[in-house]
């Protein structure tokens, strides 16, 4: 931003914030001064006002800066990041869900499916990716409905998810996907009746 004084003059930045305040007694006086001398002109030497000091109050303009201005005024540069390893898109996935938090989802999916009587089901890691990525399209390029993935025609069909996992198999998950021991929950906790009501909604 651009700071405008009361002489019409500019100051850019902070550089002049240290002396701002002698600044504006300096303006103020100049203008005050000037009032004054109007005074003995009109009124004569017997009718001088007392000089009054106002208060200081700086305009605001918004305007661009040129990158002359820039450069001289803000010197410094943002530093580049620093990239040791380059790591591929999966790797970043797993600094975030971990192999262990995956192993943990597999397990409580697994408890969750035989709790509600369906012992056939299982759920690896591998899977489980699968499962997720096709999550990941799904974001990527919506649909209307689900199965919509898995039909034969063309504006819909998605070779991918059709060749990662079947429609049985991915609705089998999403039905059974599951992140901790219903029996272990603390049923005091507010957020744990969130999860409860939402879980009951039909996905």
């Amino acid at each position: 931003m651009k700071l405008r004084r009361l002489n019409g003059t500019d100051v850019i930045g902070m550089e002049e914030s240290d002396g701002a305040e002698d600044t504006a007694e300096e303006d103020n006086a100049e203008n005050n001064t000037q009032d004054t001398a109007d005074d003995i002109v009109e009124q004569g030497p017997q009718h001088k006002r007392t000089k009054k000091q106002l208060p200081y109050k700086p305009s605001w303009v918004k305007s661009d800066f040129k990158e002359a201005v820039r450069k001289e005024k803000f010197p410094w540069t943002i530093p580049s990041p620093k990239v040791e390893n380059h790591l591929s898109p999966v790797s970043l996935f797993e600094l975030f869900i971990t192999p262990e938090i995956m192993h943990r989802i597999c397990n409580e999916s697994k408890e969750y499916a035989a709790q509600k009587g369906h012992d056939n089901f299982d759920l690896d890691i591998t899977s489980l990716k699968l499962f997720l990525s096709i999550l990941l399209i799904r974001g990527y390029a919506p649909l209307p409905r689900r199965p919509m993935y898995w039909e034969t025609a063309g504006d819909v069909h998605n070779s991918m998810v059709s060749a990662a996992m079947s429609r049985n198999k991915f609705s089998s998950i999403m039905s059974n996907i599951h992140f901790a021991n219903n029996n272990e929950l603390d049923m005091t906790d507010q957020t744990f009746s969130l999860n409860k009501s939402s879980a009951s909604t039909k996905v």
